[in-house]
């Protein structure tokens, strides 16, 4: 138990430290979990494609949708009570990395295309972020303290954006480009 408590706190450190500085690196070198996949609400429709969920708390809901493309990532962790988190992945690439540590969390994660790339930190309780990316090699990087709010929608290729939202903080962004 002590192996596991401790590579829990050295992924919120990586994540609260990476995300924090709005280093996308992160989202290509950082590690999936050794936890089953084959259940728990996952649709890897698709050849290729990786998803993971890992869950600690009571009355937590995950799920993972891939579908027509190949070599998509997804993972989500959860720990606390009461989060929800949905990650669909339409396309080849694509990579979601959601991290949820509180209670009363909701996400929901859309991405179409290719080569998008999303990592959010969900801390304290109660954030809610709903993000959308319509296009190619768009990126998101944000930590969203409790009880802030994120409504992001990325369409066209390569905007970018990453951003640190304090308790309480509200915060809506469209980002269109060709």
């Amino acid at each position: 138990m002590k192996l596991f408590s401790s590579t829990l706190l050295a992924i919120a450190l990586l994540w609260s430290t990476a995300l924090q500085a709005a280093d996308l690196s992160m989202l290509t070198d950082f590690g999936v979990p050794d936890i089953q996949t084959e259940t728990m609400g996952l649709d890897a429709a698709s050849g290729g494609n990786t998803a993971a969920i890992f869950q600690a708390g009571d009355t937590n809901l995950a799920s993972i949708e891939q579908t027509g493309g190949v070599d998509n990532i997804a993972q989500i962790w959860q720990i606390g009570n009461e989060n929800s988190a949905t990650i669909i992945q339409v396309g080849d690439t694509n990579q979601a990395r959601l991290y949820q540590s509180g209670d009363g969390h909701i996400a929901t994660v859309y991405q179409e295309g290719s080569g998008n790339q999303l990592a959010v930190a969900m801390m304290e309780g109660a954030a809610t972020l709903s993000a959308s990316q319509i296009g190619n090699y768009n990126k998101i990087a944000t930590v969203l303290y409790g009880g802030s709010s994120l409504s992001i929608e990325q369409v066209g290729d390569s905007n970018t954006f990453s951003a640190t939202l304090t308790a309480g903080a509200k915060m809506t962004v469209k980002q269109t480009a060709q």
